[in-house]
């Protein structure tokens, strides 16, 4: 009877179970529990008879079986897929762990699940990402903000039939090699051999567009053309190749465009400006040569009365001179002579002179026999020819006017066409940060000139956000210059008193000005057509212009998009697979405010269920390791969606219908033992 006693409480407590698992098959998160049996056997078995002992039961959870997820339209509801469960806490702060991810948000603005659990996380509001101790999530104090504007989308289209407001273009870049270039700094260099005549002249230009981008561009002329502004770039004897490079405004380096230059299709030389620095003050700088000093050049007749250029004799010979002039931190008019001259076997001498000092622009240089600025001698090996001996940077010193940085290193001497510069040319100079910036604009009373009466064709407007959310509305005008040009000036509205010309005092320049030039062909716009605006109390705005068109229709503004805005609250909440809680505010800003925490422990099923599908710790299950989604082996979240419970009706279902089977049969085993009993008790009577 007790057998049968013990089979009925177990199956009492497997239909117990099973009555929890049905009763909670919808609970978000609820972690099905199970009923093991073992038996119980007498410890005392009598000879040829058996006592019968009995059965008990071990209540188990499946913790660590994940349900399926569903799908919900609110973003506070949470599916963790994978590994890992939610750190939630009560009114009391006693941390628990689930998996019901059902969250919304209560008065207080904290996210409770239906177990009535605050969830946790670490503050990110610090702006350096998630730290300190963890915190409930309280998204009652998301910031008020205001963005500042910093770039934009502008497209227009200039009509074509429109008439010219100027017909003349100035200050334009060396680029455009037109008839008014200005640039920022010149460096001249240029070639010719011992028997006489020009070999080639290179022109570099070095033109500050904006803060920290510079235009740099070469003009490579073969022969005894003419040089200067504009080049014929036609006649076959010319070629130009332009590049612009931007500087960070703390280490001065080249930090985008491409450094090299390589003016001539049919050669391979280049002009490498990568070493280039912008400082607060220009600098000498360095030069790196880098090509071939043919090996098999005659070297200088010692016995028949050759000197090499160091001996600055009239009678002094050499293979190449090259002139550089505009170099580094020298004033413009200083030119440096160098020559190059081969005076033994694999032995090479370069040799410089301050051309002023040059008698009929040759040898000697001041005083016969005086010495040179600088001598280098180079040695080469016989075999591959590279540098053995005169390698390293060193400087030409010119007496009472400075010194510039000169660099051998990377030359050869090798059966091959002769040339200093063979392969190519590192340049490396200071550009003062401090030089003005050069604008090209149209002549005459027009827009970007500022005064009363200027003339202009179109005319817009947009508004921009400061960095306090102030709306700052600036003026846009469109005035046609030649040749498919047109120039583009901004101001701020704030600064104008009559609606127009002048904006602040008469004179001053526009916020920013610019030239579009359109395809003539296709109508659009070349170049990367965008305009940094300096906004007053914000950022620089970048106006990207690069969509406008100048078609036969009439002037209209086609797109126009910008980030930035006002002050305001957000509008909503979203929470990223990494745990990442963010307020989200009408501009699409989104600020991170926490990061959800989950916890992972070495055996979850041994974790202790309380009321409200949550858990706690204990030694069984092991101490709770904290993380962060996605991170290790802990799982990723799904926002808008929820874990459901594991629960199989038709396996508890099932599960009943067995108890219930078991449970009559282990009552008929009661009964039949009661009845025995009655037998034994009537044989007293």
């Amino acid at each position: 009877m007790n057998s049968s006693v013990s089979g009925m409480k177990a199956q009492s407590n497997w239909l117990g179970t099973t009555s929890d698992n049905i009763a909670n098959a919808s609970t978000v998160g609820y972690k099905r529990a199970d009923t093991a049996f073992s038996t119980l056997v007498m410890p005392h078995q009598p000879a040829g008879g058996y006592s019968s002992g009995g059965v008990e039961t071990t209540i188990r959870r499946s913790i660590s079986e994940a349900g399926s997820v569903s799908y919900t339209n609110s973003p506070t509801d949470i599916a963790i897929v994978g590994k890992g469960f939610f750190v939630v806490e009560d009114a009391d702060g006693t941390q628990y762990l689930t998996r019901a991810g059902n969250f919304q948000k209560d008065a207080q603005g904290h996210l409770l699940n239906s177990g009535g659990y605050r969830l946790a996380g670490y503050d990110y509001r610090d702006g350096e990402g998630p730290g300190g101790d963890l915190v409930t999530i309280d998204l009652s104090n998301a910031p008020l903000i205001a963005s500042a504007s910093t770039v934009g989308t502008f497209n227009v289209n200039l009509p074509i039939e429109a008439g010219s407001v100027s017909s003349i273009m100035v200050d334009t870049p060396p680029s455009e090699n037109g008839p008014s270039t200005r640039y920022t700094k010149h460096l001249k260099m240029t070639s010719t051999g011992d028997g006489g005549g020009l070999g080639g002249t290179t022109d570099i230009y070095f033109t500050k567009l904006a803060e920290n981008k510079w235009e740099i561009t070469a003009f490579v002329t073969y022969g005894p053309g003419a040089t200067g502004f504009p080049y014929d770039l036609d006649g076959g004897d010319v070629f130009m190749a332009s590049t612009v490079l931007t500087f960070d405004p703390n280490t001065g380096e080249v930090v985008d465009g491409d450094p090299r230059l390589m003016p001539d299709p049919a050669d391979n030389f280049y002009y490498d400006f990568s070493s280039l620095l912008e400082e607060d003050t220009a600098n000498a700088g360095a030069i790196k040569l880098k090509g071939n000093f043919i090996s098999d050049t005659p070297q200088i007749d010692r016995a028949a009365g050759e000197v090499p250029p160091s001996a600055n004799l009239a009678s002094s010979v050499f293979a190449r001179k090259d002139t550089y002039s505009g170099y580094a931190g020298l004033p413009s008019h200083v030119a440096i002579d160098m020559y190059s001259t081969k005076v033994g076997d694999n032995t090479w001498e370069v040799t410089f002179f301050n051309q002023a000092d040059s008698t009929a622009g040759g040898f000697p240089y001041g005083e016969p026999g005086s010495a040179p600025l600088a001598t280098r001698t180079l040695v080469f090996d016989p075999v591959t020819g590279e540098l053995i001996s005169g390698a390293g940077a060193f400087h030409v010193a010119i007496p009472d006017i400075g010194s510039w940085s000169v660099d051998l290193s990377d030359m050869v001497s090798k059966q091959d066409y002769f040339s200093t510069i063979a392969d190519g040319m590192s340049i490396s100079l200071d550009l003062a940060r401090s030089s003005e910036t050069i604008q090209p604009h149209l002549a005459g009373s027009v827009a970007s000139q500022n005064q009363v009466g200027a003339k202009y064709t179109s005319k817009s407007a947009l508004t921009a956000y400061d960095t306090a959310g102030r709306a700052v509305i600036v003026d846009i005008y469109y005035s046609k210059g030649p040749d498919n040009k047109w120039e583009v000036s901004v101001f701020d509205q704030r600064d104008t008193l009559t609606g127009g010309f002048p904006y602040g005092v008469a004179g001053s320049p526009p916020l920013a000005t610019t030239i579009l030039t359109f395809d003539p062909t296709t109508n659009r716009l070349t170049g990367n057509g965008v305009l940094e605006v300096p906004i007053a109390g914000g950022e620089t705005l970048k106006l990207d212009m690069s969509g406008s068109t100048q078609l036969a229709a009439e002037f209209n503004v086609s797109k126009a998009t910008f980030d930035g805005s006002k002050a305001s609250n957000p509008t909503g909440y979203s929470i990223s697979s990494e745990g990442i809680v963010s307020a989200t505010y009408d501009d699409g800003q989104a600020v991170a405010l926490y990061r959800i925490a989950l916890a992972d422990v070495m055996s979850p099923d041994n974790m202790t269920a309380v009321n409200g599908t949550v858990y706690l710790v204990n030694r069984e299950s092991g101490e709770a390791v904290m993380g962060f989604p996605g991170s290790g082996n802990l799982g990723k979240l799904y926002s808008g969606a929820y874990e459901n419970s594991n629960v199989d009706l038709a396996d508890e279902m099932t599960n009943m219908i067995e108890s219930q089977r078991v449970y009559t049969a282990n009552s008929k085993v009661f009964q039949t033992g009661s009845e025995m009993w009655d037998i034994v008790n009537s044989l007293k009577r």
